[in-house]
């Protein structure tokens, strides 16, 4: 499992924070190598945080653009994993027999909770960590 301090080196190792923003594709999170007991692991973190109520997640912020389409923001902080951000998911439950894409789409938006700037973007899929437990 990593720690809060390894894991903002090693982001300090691939990403100049505050001066750009890593976007990763679904693809590209897949690719990473995650397997598993690591985001079990992860979530048993977050879970446990959260048991302890050292989690800030306020409610789910939606709105309704068509009549069968919603926006959900979902925001949530764990200070001592040093971890925030962003989830942004859309459903158009149209879209496949219309445009053929996905019904979900959606957007993770990691922010840097010390130095107060992004510092990742991925496409709705998996966990924005999984590119430093690769090492």
């Amino acid at each position: 499992m990593i720690d809060s301090i390894s894991y903002r080196r090693k982001v300090a190792r691939k990403l100049k924070v505050g001066k750009e923003i890593l976007y990763l594709t679904q693809q590209e999170c897949i690719n990473t190598g995650l397997i598993t007991d690591d985001i079990l692991k992860l979530i048993e973190v977050a879970l446990a945080a959260h048991g302890r109520k050292e989690v800030e997640m306020p409610t789910v912020i939606d709105i309704h653009p068509l009549q069968n389409a919603l926006f959900h923001a979902m925001p949530a902080s764990i200070p001592a994993e040093s971890v925030c951000g962003i989830k942004w998911i859309s459903s158009f439950p149209d879209n496949k027999k219309r445009f053929n894409l996905p019904q979900i789409a959606g957007l993770l938006i990691f922010n840097d909770s010390k130095r107060e700037s992004e510092s990742g973007v991925e496409e709705e899929g998996l966990s924005f960590i999984k590119l430093y437990l690769k090492e």
